[in-house]
């Protein structure tokens, strides 16, 4: 029978796209205030928005990113180059796409 201690010391696990993600790579990309402005529609919060919208532009985990932000419905919070109204915007026009011709 095996006990904890015979568990091995590394854990392998899949790829995540977090891994990628230039917003989890630390330095000046690892700023919650940017990613999370309170007001992303104007004043310093806005700024900070399209700071961190710059930043996914250029970042290779920005697809999974927003796919992951829209199955989630996250309400807050820059994911995959866009803010909560973008978000919202998109589901619905998706969500329109979908919907059978009457």
């Amino acid at each position: 029978m095996r006990t904890s201690y015979d568990a091995p010391t590394t854990h392998s696990r899949s790829e995540w796209w977090g891994d990628d993600a230039l917003c989890r790579k630390g330095g000046e990309y690892q700023q919650p205030d940017q990613w999370f402005p309170e007001d992303w529609r104007r004043g310093p919060g806005k700024l900070d928005a399209l700071i961190a919208k710059r930043v996914c532009a250029r970042c290779p985990a920005i697809t999974p990113c927003l796919e992951g932000a829209l199955a989630r419905r996250e309400p807050v919070g820059i994911w995959g180059g866009l803010d909560p109204d973008e978000r919202t915007q998109l589901s619905n026009d998706r969500g329109r796409a979908q919907a059978p011709a009457a």
